[in-house]
């Protein structure tokens, strides 16, 4: 397939925003479901596009479409992350569905959702969020997961465990880059921490095993 020149690329941007644009203004969630990936895929503004993904979240969470919803809302935190609404939604998203699933989840299930869950909430604690309400309400979720993971059976697949694979992808995969910082800083940070304790540890080992000079003897006259 060729390549889009520049200018065929500015008319798709300039057309599917238009189309997004009137989705919007008509309520034509349905329609915007459809178009909002593509207004991803061409660059269209990004103020449109959160606005996009925003009202399709809100359209799939009211039909219950769960893996649909959270995708959406996740889409719209990936192009804002500190817009705290979106992550509001995104945690009563999440929390209707661990909520209607709750006596079908199996362990796997859970421990995906949580690995997710703890590594968005610790991005927020880095950006003095922590005690938010919006993220008490993801905090709260946690303690949640936690205490369903304690009475949850292993097995293969439950009838949550497709659309907690569909979750949990799109929350690891499509994420801003302040994100993708965040989590490096704290994979690595403590690896760092360890390194820098063992080199001054090996300093300091290495200090005391060195002899103190000899004094020289002054000869008898």
């Amino acid at each position: 397939m060729d390549p889009i020149s520049k200018a065929d690329l500015k008319d798709r941007r300039y057309y599917i925003g238009g189309a997004v644009e009137t989705a919007l203004a008509n309520k034509n969630f349905k329609k915007l479901a459809d178009l909002v990936d593509l207004a991803d895929k061409y660059g269209v503004n990004k103020r449109v596009r959160f606005k996009a993904w925003k009202a399709v979240g809100v359209y799939w969470m009211d039909g219950w479409h769960f893996a649909d919803a959270s995708i959406a809302f996740n889409s719209a935190r990936r192009i804002q992350p500190l817009k705290i609404k979106i992550v509001k939604l995104q945690f009563d998203c999440l929390g209707r569905f661990v909520r209607e699933y709750r006596d079908v989840f199996s362990f796997s299930d859970l421990s995906k959702i949580e690995v997710e869950l703890e590594r968005i909430l610790e991005f927020y604690k880095t950006k003095k969020l922590w005690n938010h309400p919006a993220i008490k309400g993801g905090r709260g979720l946690f303690d949640t997961i936690i205490e369903l993971k304690s009475r949850a059976k292993e097995a293969i697949e439950t009838p949550a465990t497709h659309i907690t694979d569909r979750i949990v992808d799109a929350l690891y995969t499509n994420v801003s880059m302040d994100e993708v910082r965040a989590d490096f800083a704290r994979i690595i940070t403590p690896y760092l921490l360890e390194k820098i304790a063992e080199d001054d540890d090996k300093a300091g080992k290495k200090k005391k095993k060195k002899k103190p000079p000899i004094e020289k003897l002054e000869k008898e006259s």
